[in-house]
Order: structure tokens, then sequence, then C-alpha cells
């Protein structure tokens, strides 16, 4: 009989093993990063799993991709988006120091509803640089990554193969 146990391991198996070639997995990477740079925090997993539906990428390495805004990263993340998306906007850098980017005083700016505006506009604008920079980058890492691994695989059981 089998237990429920055996139903979750065949899924997560089935979820981490679909759509697996290195160029799907760096592009499945890539999205996700993409988005996880997006300010639209609380929304990028049912995003990225929808596109990863749509397009039929890998759903574990896309989800994976998001976290790129976790709590080490998000903060510098978020500074150089806003330090690009303002220079982009009005041809200066922003005033916001990376030492002043701490939660607290992130969440009073962007709750001050006199800077909120500039302020996610230039949020989002740089993310878009950012987030094409950083896809571009860890994608390509991750499919290069993973080609060079399946290879050594393929020739570690080619070796075992010939030597049995």
């Amino acid at each position: 009989m089998k237990t429920p146990l055996h139903f979750i391991k065949q899924a997560v198996w089935q979820l981490a093993s679909e759509h697996t070639t290195p160029a799907r997995l760096g592009i499945a990477v890539g999205i996700g990063v993409y988005v996880g740079v997006s300010p639209f925090f609380g929304f990028h997993t049912i995003f990225v799993i929808g596109l990863a539906w749509i397009f039929r990428l890998n759903k574990v390495a896309i989800v994976l991709g998001t976290q790129i805004s976790n709590p080490f990263f998000a903060l510098p993340i978020i500074w150089v988006s806003i330090q690009l998306g303002t220079w982009l906007r009005v041809g200066q850098w922003s005033r916001i120091e990376l030492s002043q980017m701490d939660m607290s005083t992130f969440k009073a700016l962007y709750w001050n509803w006199d800077t909120v505006g500039a302020l996610f506009l230039d949020w989002l604008l740089g993310s878009v640089i950012v987030g094409i920079v950083l896809a571009a980058l860890l994608g390509s890492v991750t499919g290069w990554v993973v080609k060079t691994r399946r290879k050594k695989l393929d020739q570690k059981e080619l070796e075992n193969e010939a030597a049995s």
C-alpha cells in the first residue's frame, strides 16, 4: 500500500525533474530572478508559477529564482533599483544612501504619501534594468553549471560502465 508520503515524494520529484534541459533551467531561473527583483512583493511566486505553466518551465527553478529578493539581498537590490530609476527619470542619483536602507527607514520612505509615487516609479524603472542584468547573469550561470555538472556525471557513468 502506498502511503501519503510516497505521493508527496513522487509529486516533488515530478516538479523537480520537469523541463530540465540546461537551457530551460537557465531560462526558468532567469525569469524568476527578473520577477524577484520587481517591487511587487507578495505576488512573485504566484506570477512565476503562472509563467512556468504557460511557457512549460521548471516550477522549482523559477520559484527559486525569485528568492533573489531574500532578506540578505533585498535592500541592496532595492537601493540600486531606486538609484537607477531616479537617474533614468530625473537625470541624477537618488539622495538615499545604502547605509540608510534598513527596513524601518525604507518603510518610513515608502509609506510617506508625498514620496511614495516617485519612489515606487523609480524602483519600478530601475528594477527593469537590474532585473535584466541579474536574470541574464544568473540564468546563464545556471545553464552553464547544469550543463557542466551533467557532462561530468555522464562521463563518470560511462567510466563505470566501461569498468564493469
